[in-house]
């Protein structure tokens, strides 16, 4: 018996040797690689797009584009709702790259004007997470369709990267949507018979986009709403595609001290063609890219395009966040 009591007392003092020892940072989470709580450590890597969702929901969540594990070939968009967010990395539109496990529960999906039906957010605990440069999402494009007359409409976005999100579903065997469109914009999705009033995506670029943001305006962020309403009615947008467009847009810029806006023309179509048949009289497409910036910068106003909403008209809105100017990167964050 006394020989087994010294046994287990060597064992215990090579395990003490061995085993790393619990520091304050290998709290749940910890930076170093090593969590006390082996429930709790980080086994899963991701990319992913932070969103705000509305005030009342009080919930940060990511949008994660690459698999787990960091595969290189994206799979279905995940939802994830991290409960241990840092307060510095609560930036709308950041994109960052984490390490994360699961947790027994989530959340629903409530972000954005328009959420997604039953959808839900796992809950899960990062750590190791920082800011990734590298990764434009492009986000909420949406697809207004006004025909003089009810007319079956075939869409096909032949994007030049990875779709994330669409809905309706996009069609990847027919290359697109198929809708019966009425003149006053409303859509009837015919794979599915459910009623919409545009076609939305996301999807994140195959190769980098070049934006010139020296062509554009530079805005303080609380005059954005303002800057806003005056310019697209300049672009073709009607008050309630631009309105639309104001309130998804608005909670990222208006605390911002100024916005660097610059609205793409080619460099962004190129990589995103849209084929529409029958074919319409007019199409619109305003894709509006923005820079938070901490100093006012000279710009180049830009002369703007002309339009027309007569006959069949095509109307698409949509954007996306470039990091912040002077500040393209920051190390990582240990938790």
């Amino acid at each position: 018996m006394k020989q087994l009591y010294l046994n287990t007392l060597a064992i215990a003092a090579i395990l003490i040797l061995v085993l790393p020892a619990c520091k304050k940072d290998d709290l749940p989470g910890g930076g170093n690689g090593h969590n006390c709580d082996p429930v709790i450590t980080c086994r899963e890597h991701a990319k992913g797009t932070m969103e705000m969702c509305w005030p009342d929901t009080n919930y940060w969540l990511i949008n994660s584009y690459s698999s787990p594990n960091g595969s290189p070939t994206p799979g279905p968009i995940k939802v994830l709702a991290p409960v241990n967010l840092p307060q510095n990395f609560r930036v709308n539109m950041m994109n960052v790259e984490f390490d994360y496990t699961y947790l027994n529960d989530s959340v629903f999906y409530s972000c954005g004007c328009f959420p997604l039906p039953n959808t839900y957010a796992q809950k899960v605990r990062i750590c190791n997470i920082k800011r990734d440069t590298l990764q434009l999402v492009i986000l909420k494009p949406v697809i207004y369709l006004y025909p003089e007359k009810k007319t079956r409409v075939d869409v096909q976005l032949l994007y030049k990267g990875e779709l994330t999100t669409t809905y309706p579903d996009y069609d990847y065997n027919k290359k697109g949507w198929t809708v019966d469109a009425q003149p006053d914009g409303s859509l009837l999705n015919l794979s599915d018979a459910t009623s919409h009033q545009y076609l939305f995506w996301e999807g994140k670029p195959a190769t980098p986009y070049n934006f010139d943001m020296n062509s554009g305006y530079c805005i303080k962020g609380s005059e954005t709403k303002r800057f806003l309403q005056t310019i697209l009615p300049k672009l073709g947008l009607t008050p309630k595609e631009y309105n639309d467009m104001i309130v998804f847009w608005l909670p990222k810029m208006q605390e911002n001290k100024y916005n660097l806006i610059h609205f793409a023309g080619s460099a962004y179509t190129e990589k995103a063609p849209l084929q529409v048949s029958p074919a319409p009289d007019n199409m619109i497409r305003v894709f509006m890219a923005f820079q938070p910036s901490d100093e006012y910068v000279n710009t180049e106003e830009p002369i703007l395009p002309s339009y027309s909403r007569k006959g069949f008209t095509v109307v698409e809105w949509g954007g996306v966040e470039l990091p912040p100017k002077g500040n393209l990167r920051k190390e990582a964050h240990s938790l």
